[in-house]
C-alpha cells in the first residue's frame, strides 16, 4: 500500500496477471476442481465464484444489491 493512497489507479500488476492467468482454466485442470460459468466446484460442493475484469461490480455485487 501506498502512503496517503496515491498512485494505486498507476498499479498494473492485476492486469500483468490477469492477462497471463486465466484462474477458471487453472482450477479446472486441478484435481476435484471443476468451473461452470463464474461458479467454481470442489468435489461438486460450489466453493466460490470467478470473475473477469468488472464483471465482479456489474454482476455479483448487482446480484447482492450494492453500489
Amino acid at each position: 500500500m501506498i502512503k496517503n493512497g496515491k498512485g494505486g489507479g498507476n498499479t498494473r500488476t492485476g492486469l500483468v496477471f490477469e492477462g497471463k492467468v486465466n484462474l477458471a482454466q487453472f482450477l479446472n485442470a486441478q484435481p476435484h476442481y471443476a468451473v461452470c460459468g463464474d461458479k467454481v466446484f470442489y468435489n461438486g460442493e460450489q466453493v466460490a465464484r470467478v470473475f473477469k475484469k468488472h464483471l465482479f461490480y456489474s454482476v455479483f455485487l448487482e446480484e447482492l444489491e450494492i453500489d
